[in-house]
């Protein structure tokens, strides 16, 4: 009878750590703790802080290496993403407004030291600003002129033919978000693509091959009360996308940055918000949005689980809430699927030029 007993608690036991695992549509949450990197708040951020490893960085198609060890609260919250652990979240290092901002070359070497970028932002100086410096958090002022922010919207209007409720290929749940999505041929958004290897400092290529690092173009409408709920924009982060990617592009591997530029003023919501650090970014016209969703707090991880964030509903009585945005990937070997006929190295000869001037 005891024998018996002991193997029903062992059952028992085993099945609570393996919905814990699941809860949230796959292990993905799951990581032995012993492989959290442990950052502490030092003050004025000088340097002082060891930069981390890429070791252990799992791109779509390996996925291995869960070992069922929670670093997670368990209990969910209300969109089914759970609260992070004290010891993941004393990773953070956060913009104190007691403390010297960073300076430009200590943002551009923590983008070359952790996201393999290789900017030079000396140019941005007076409209660059750094919200939170781990996980890296970056706005630009003025990114998009008053101009081409309205162009980018009447692409979106004019294109129906293109358009897609919620998130077309990437399409979430309708009750997780309601939008309109336009996917845009590259040669059609030079100035996106543009002004993202320019703050990411990234190359054209002699035939336009650097482009295919990018995701296909998107212009996206929030009209009054609609919103994108928590979620995670790198890949791998559900079911099966580990394995082969989540639209068949794995070779280009997971999404370094996600570059996003408000293309009009919301006067109520509407803000880009992480709920993990304590940043929410107003929507303003012709500003841009740029973090990395990929690498930072846990090895092994597809996800820096810190950059959860959400499109807080547009309270707007009078304005929709524009956005356009691009994901950049790992490596130049993307292949657009939507639109039909949609290459990077088209846009090539416009992003030259736009950059030169």
């Amino acid at each position: 009878m005891i024998i018996r007993r002991l193997l029903i608690l062992l059952v028992l036991t085993s099945t609570y750590h393996t919905l814990l695992c699941f809860q949230s549509g796959g292990p993905i949450l799951a990581r032995n703790t012993a492989t959290i990197k442990h950052r502490h708040h030092i003050g004025p951020l000088l340097g002082k802080k060891k930069a981390s490893s890429k070791k252990g960085f799992v791109k779509p198609g390996q996925g291995k290496g869960y070992n069922g060890k929670t670093v997670v609260d368990p209990a969910p919250s209300t969109v089914d993403i759970p609260a992070l652990s004290s010891e993941v979240l004393s990773t953070r290092i956060p913009i104190d407004s007691s403390d010297e901002p960073p300076t430009l070359s200590q943002i551009e070497s923590r983008l070359e030291t952790l996201y393999g970028f290789s900017p030079s932002l000396s140019s941005l100086s007076s409209s660059l600003k750094c919200l939170h410096f781990d996980p890296l958090i970056l706005t630009v002022d003025d990114f998009f002129t008053s101009e081409q922010c309205d162009s980018y919207v009447q692409k979106a209007v004019d294109d129906t033919g293109l358009r897609s409720p919620t998130v077309g290929k990437d399409a979430a749940s309708k009750d997780h978000r309601t939008s309109t999505t336009w996917h845009h041929k590259y040669e059609d958004a030079p100035e996106l693509l543009a002004g993202a290897c320019g703050v990411l400092g990234l190359e054209v290529g002699d035939k336009g091959e650097g482009l295919k690092r990018f995701e296909e173009p998107q212009t996206v409408r929030y009209r009054r009360s609609e919103r994108f709920n928590w979620h995670y924009d790198a890949l791998g982060m559900t079911s099966g996308e580990v394995k082969k990617g989540r639209d068949g592009n794995s070779k280009a591997g997971q999404r370094m940055a996600t570059v996003l530029v408000y293309l009009a003023d919301v006067e109520g919501g509407g803000a880009t918000a992480f709920r993990d650090l304590g940043v929410k970014v107003k929507p303003e016209k012709g500003k841009a949005c740029i973090f990395f969703p990929s690498l930072g707090g846990i090895e092994d991880c597809p996800c820096d689980l810190r950059t959860v964030h959400a499109g807080e509903p547009n309270e707007s009585e009078n304005a929709d809430k524009w956005i356009a945005q691009i994901w950049v990937r790992e490596e130049p070997t993307y292949e657009a699927t939507v639109p039909e006929g949609s290459r990077a190295e088209d846009a090539a000869d416009s992003v030259r030029e736009l950059m030169a001037s």
